[in-house]
C-alpha cells in the first residue's frame, strides 16, 4: 500500500471525528438511547466513507455510483444540523437515510451497476443492508430517546 499525504490527513480526520464522537458518547448530556443512536449513526457514516473510498460498495472505489452513498450521508449530516440533533426529528432524518440507502442498492442491482465485482450483487446488497440496519436502529434509538 502506497499512502500519500492526503491519505494520512484523511485518516487523521477520521480518527478525530471518531474521537469527538466517543467523547460525546461518554460525556453527552442525553439519555443512553440517544448516545447509542449517535454512536451507531457515526459508525455507519465512517463505514460509508471508508468503504466507498477504499474498495467501493458498487463495484470498485473508482465507480462514480458510490458517490450516491456519500450524497445520502451528506443529507443525513445536513438534516442533523438543521434539526439541531433533537431526538424526534433525528428519527425522521435517519429513517429517510435508511430508505435512501436501500433505494440505492435496489437501483444499483436492477441497473447492473458494479456487475464487474467478484461477488456482485451480494457485495452491494450486503454492505447496503448493513447500512440500512445501522441507520434504522439508530432511528429507533432516537425515537426511544424522544419518548423519554
Amino acid at each position: 500500500m502506497n499512502w500519500t499525504l492526503f491519505d494520512f490527513a484523511f485518516a487523521g480526520a477520521m480518527l478525530a471525528v471518531w474521537s469527538l464522537a466517543a467523547w460525546f458518547l461518554f460525556k453527552g448530556p442525553q439519555s443512553f438511547s440517544y448516545r447509542l443512536g449517535v454512536g451507531i449513526a457515526v459508525m455507519a457514516a465512517i463505514f460509508v466513507v471508508m468503504t466507498t473510498g477504499a474498495v467501493g460498495i458498487i463495484g470498485s472505489e473508482d465507480n462514480d455510483a458510490n458517490l450516491l452513498y456519500v450524497g445520502v450521508l451528506a443529507f443525513a449530516l445536513i438534516g442533523a444540523a438543521i434539526t439541531r440533533f433533537q431526538p424526534r426529528p433525528m428519527t425522521w432524518v435517519l429513517s429517510v437515510t435508511a430508505l435512501a440507502t436501500a433505494s440505492i442498492a435496489i437501483v444499483a442491482v436492477m441497473s447492473g451497476w458494479g456487475a464487474d465485482g467478484p461477488i456482485w450483487p451480494f457485495d452491494v446488497l450486503g454492505a447496503s443492508g448493513l447500512l440500512v440496519v445501522m441507520f434504522a436502529v439508530s432511528a429507533v434509538l432516537f425515537r426511544r430517546a424522544a419518548a423519554r
